[in-house]
């Protein structure tokens, strides 16, 4: 073998290192470009949940969590109209359940007698952002990809003590009536064209929930961008379904493309129009389910 054979070799044995290193790297931080690139400063990596003050678990009816996490079902977030709660309300829940809101937080779980996904664990999110939780990150996975990757489980859920919740509100993150009726926004209807068929808010484009999903996860950067394309990123998003939760899924993905995105509720829209006795394709509809 030459000496310039010899070196070429040598370089090419080098090159398959270096790659081989950054693709071991990778799958220990989440395993995806996506979470090298900022996606994972959000979803946060099976490897990393060790590192947070508090796992939370917000499925109703959970039967294996994983070790060390609290259980929250997220629908104590509404009265019994199917409406978010006050914020003192939604703080006093989180106190008891033993969080601050100086805690580090990484929110998992899903509904599961209400389809699946990570809808439950997408509006848990935005709902502590909107009360000031500044350290929460969803866990990129559920329990069974804990359980598959032989991680630990416990049967019952921790019991943390109470603590004093003080909240610091961020407004932007949920829109009001006035603000969607203003036009000076970017509305987004996350329901799906079956619910959106019954009326919408004018001005509105349909982006379904399930559209930001392959196989109940979310889509990588390169298919949100694609999904989001008719979008302005210069401009606001409002983002409705019914009573937020599934929308949820849609503002989160919007959030992890560096949109600027609020929450909002159809439920609230026909309230405000109804009180205003004005004429909608819907005329006075119940609200839709909770599950929406």
């Amino acid at each position: 073998m030459t000496f310039r054979t010899r070196g070429f070799v040598a370089t090419l044995l080098l090159l398959v290192a270096v790659v081989a290193f950054f693709s071991i790297s990778g799958k220990l931080t989440g395993g995806s470009a996506d979470e090298r690139d900022g996606f994972g400063q959000i979803l946060v990596p099976l490897s990393d949940v060790k590192n947070y003050d508090v796992i939370l678990d917000i499925s109703p009816n959970a039967t294996q969590y994983i070790a060390g996490a609290i259980n929250l079902d997220y629908v104590e977030f509404f009265d019994q109209d199917k409406r978010l709660k006050p914020d003192s309300e939604l703080a006093r829940i989180l106190g008891d359940a033993g969080i601050s809101r100086n805690d580090s937080v990484v929110v998992y779980g899903e509904c599961l007698p209400c389809g699946g996904g990570p809808s439950a664990a997408t509006y848990t999110y935005w709902i502590m952002k909107y009360l000031g939780q500044e350290k929460i990150g969803l866990l990129n996975g559920e329990i069974s990809d804990w359980t598959a990757a032989k991680l630990p489980t416990e049967n019952m859920s921790t019991i943390k003590l109470k603590s004093d919740y003080k909240p610091m509100l961020r407004p932007e993150l949920l829109a009001t009536y006035d603000f969607v009726e203003s036009n000076q926004t970017q509305i987004v209807d996350a329901r799906t064209p079956q619910d959106r068929s019954v009326g919408s808010i004018p001005g509105s484009i349909n982006i379904p929930y399930d559209a930001v999903l392959e196989k109940d996860k979310l889509k990588d950067r390169n298919a949100l961008s694609l999904l989001f394309s008719g979008l302005n990123k210069d401009r606001s998003v409002v983002v409705y379904s019914a009573t937020g939760v599934k929308a949820s899924m849609v503002c989160f993905a919007l959030e992890l493309l560096g949109y600027k995105a609020s929450l909002y509720t159809w439920n609230d829209w026909l309230t405000h129009k109804n009180s205003e006795n004005t004429s909608l394709t819907v005329g006075l509809e119940r609200s839709q389910n909770i599950t929406r």
